[in-house]
């Protein structure tokens, strides 16, 4: 089982949607869920899940807590009366927009009157708040010195029927360059695969003006009296000349694009009033960038000219990439005696 929570500003911009898919493609969640403060809508999703594990359903709640008192005992109320009622395995997920201590609140003066209700009205019902991986400070107000405010609003809270369901459970807290709430990312085992790919001529390399003076240089480095092969050579040349250069400057894209979340990671878990606003923004900057060179990587291996040119965010576009990938590889052969070889 893996799913995201993202409370997430600015769906409306490239910047904010190019980091969803990569988000999606990275963690590739069996669900997702996303609040957007200025989206008028429920402030909670509940559904019974029968697909994992299959023979015991379970009540996965997703929520976007209300910030004001009053709403808050009333909304907490009576979605613990909800879970009650079901009696069953249990998950919250999502901006619960409160803290259950002062350590769960940097930066921020005075105590929160709503903490002792809401902690004993987990308490009562026994749900256990689910320790996250990283840093589980997942909201920052972006600002510097004093005036900078770090909270553990987005959580985790689970039953004893849910984690005897789930007991290898991990929450982990994932850096953003466009929202002020980390995404929480919940999974139940890892699962990681990694395949070699073919030389391409990356799209993406056309927007670093290097990669044309590359091309160049490389070109003009071959010569032969022979023109096909003075081609042939030259082609080759280039080649190896942009494998190199992209390597030394980028690496691989989502080496560099994981190594800019890592950086953002570090700053963004820095104690209030100690990080650098406009260095955070700089790093913001150049993970958006690579997040387009990734999007223009996945646009590439798509044939299909309304994908290129048009919707690229749909499921229908991953896996005509999936589906292409799959058909250039060698899965089986038949033998002479008519026999399908595997391995």
């Amino acid at each position: 089982m893996r799913g995201v929570a993202w409370n997430c500003r600015g769906l409306g911009q490239t910047s904010t949607v190019l980091e969803l898919k990569a988000l999606i493609r990275s963690c590739d969640p069996d669900f997702i869920f996303i609040s957007e403060l200025k989206v008028e809508a429920t402030s909670l999703i509940s559904g019974l899940v029968y697909s994992d594990p299959p023979t015991n359903p379970w009540l996965l709640s997703c929520v976007y807590g209300p910030p004001y008192y009053h709403e808050k005992r009333l909304f907490w109320s009576n979605l613990m009366e909800l879970g009650r009622k079901f009696g069953g395995p249990w998950l919250i997920l999502g901006d619960v927009n409160f803290v259950l201590s002062d350590s769960e609140r940097v930066g921020s003066r005075g105590k929160d009157q709503f903490t002792p209700f809401i902690s004993n009205l987990i308490n009562d019902h026994a749900l256990v708040d689910l320790p996250i991986k990283g840093d589980c400070m997942t909201w920052d107000n972006h600002r510097d010195g004093n005036r900078h405010i770090k909270s553990a609003l987005d959580k985790a809270l689970g039953n004893d029927d849910w984690l005897r369901l789930f007991p290898r459970v991990v929450v982990q807290s994932l850096a953003t360059c466009n929202s002020d709430h980390r995404p929480l990312f919940i999974k139940s085992a890892f699962q990681e695969s990694r395949s070699r790919r073919p030389f391409r001529f990356e799209a993406w390399w056309t927007r670093e003006p290097r990669s044309s003076l590359i091309v160049e240089h490389a070109w003009g480095s071959v010569s032969h009296d022979w023109a096909p092969a003075r081609v042939y050579k030259r082609v080759g040349a280039s080649r190896l000349a942009l494998l190199n250069w992209n390597r030394e400057q980028y690496g691989k894209l989502d080496t560099c694009i994981s190594k800019l979340q890592d950086q953002l990671q570090v700053i963004q878990s820095m104690p209030a009033g100690t990080r650098s606003w406009a260095q955070e923004v700089e790093i913001r900057n150049n993970l958006n960038e690579a997040l387009r060179r990734k999007s223009i990587y996945w646009q590439q291996r798509s044939r299909v000219s309304w994908i290129k040119d048009g919707d690229k965010c749909s499921k229908f576009f991953f896996l005509s990439a999936t589906i292409r990938n799959r058909r250039n590889s060698v899965e089986s052969i038949l033998s002479t005696d008519g026999i399908r070889l595997t391995d």
